[in-house]
């Protein structure tokens, strides 16, 4: 007996393999994230203090330490979001596939297209909240309004920042004294927010997921072969899904 159903979606005890499985996948995408956020935001202090630019006794600063300072953020940076970009793409797209292959949704794209949207001019400033809304409205319990505000947050946040790396170069040569000052610190906070809600998206996913499986709307079983409608419970052979802790949800 294989691990499909008549119609080809994952039964149950497979279903919460792949839960389980894009939960783990999301502990060092988190991780990632996190490192990335907070060398971010010290490459922007240390930005500010190494530009000579602002005036006051920012110049009297060991050029040399900050220079110094500057790379020791700066590689975790550069290293973890090339880290987090990879994993956040591959998680997405096993998120994505989870919508029909587990419980079996009609999704309005591929896995393929989740991932791989990110990478694509235009296209990438619309498609990676596209799935991830839908992903979120599919999977929420039918008869709730559904709310994905952190979806619409975090890219509100992501989009700006987007934006704002875009045309920043355009004018940041001509920008001195504490207008340098404020537009770096507009900067960091954009991109600390849209980091804070990336992981909110994230483990919001996981969580409707989770209880999306737990309400036993994946592919059902034959009975008496345990799994999320099985004679066993919610957990079935595969022993107990771990819980999801609500103060784990945040930040």
């Amino acid at each position: 007996m294989n691990d499909y159903g008549s119609h080809g979606h994952v039964r149950g005890a497979h279903g919460a393999r792949r839960v389980a499985d894009l939960e783990r996948r999301s502990v060092w995408l988190i991780r990632c994230l996190r490192v990335n956020v907070i060398t971010y935001a010290a490459v922007c202090i240390v930005t500010v203090f190494y530009n000579p630019s602002v005036e006051g006794p920012i110049q009297n600063t060991n050029q040399l330490g900050l220079a110094l300072l500057f790379m020791a953020f700066g590689l975790p940076y550069m290293g973890t979001l090339i880290a987090a970009g990879v994993m956040w793409m591959k998680w997405v797209s096993r998120a994505y596939a989870n919508l029909s292959e587990v419980f079996g949704k009609h999704a309005q794209g591929s896995a393929s297209m989740a991932m791989w949207s990110h990478l694509i001019p235009i296209l990438s400033y619309y498609a990676p909240y596209k799935h991830v809304r839908e992903l979120w409205i599919e999977l929420s319990p039918e008869d709730e309004e559904v709310d994905y505000s952190d979806v619409q947050i975090w890219w509100l946040f992501w989009i700006s920042y987007s934006i704002l790396s875009l045309i920043k170069p355009f004018f940041s040569d001509s920008v001195t004294g504490l207008f340098a000052l404020a537009l770096q610190s507009i900067d960091a906070a954009i991109y600390l927010c849209a980091g804070i809600f990336a992981v909110k998206v994230v483990r919001g996913t996981n969580a409707i997921q989770r209880a999306r499986l737990q309400r036993g709307s994946a592919h059902p079983h034959r009975p008496g072969h345990g799994g999320p409608t099985g004679p066993t419970g919610p957990t079935g052979p595969t022993g107990p899904m771990p819980p999801n802790d609500p103060a784990r949800l945040g930040w």
